[in-house]
């Protein structure tokens, strides 16, 4: 279930930060070049948090459970994201 609770709440997190980040840039008129690095650091703080939830265990295998975390989150959301640009 704790597996299941990290996915869930880096999606929400990446979603509710996304949100936030739209309008500060909204209302800051920044230029597209910022755009990016702020998507970016999005993501890196979800999939962060999530690892920690993930990983969030007695075992000695921390940072190995994050890691994977990391890169199941990074491989869900960019292929949704390839699949959502390249498709027919």
């Amino acid at each position: 279930m704790r597996r299941l609770k990290g996915f869930f709440v880096s999606f929400v997190l990446t979603a509710l930060l996304l949100v936030v980040v739209a309008f500060v840039l909204y209302q800051t008129k920044t230029s597209m070049e910022h755009i990016g690095g702020a998507i970016l650091l999005v993501y890196a703080v979800a999939a962060f948090v999530g690892g920690m939830i993930f990983s969030a265990q007695k075992d000695s295998r921390h940072y190995l459970m994050g890691g994977l975390f990391g890169l199941a989150y990074f491989g869900v959301v960019y292929g949704r994201v390839f699949d959502t640009l390249f498709a027919p």
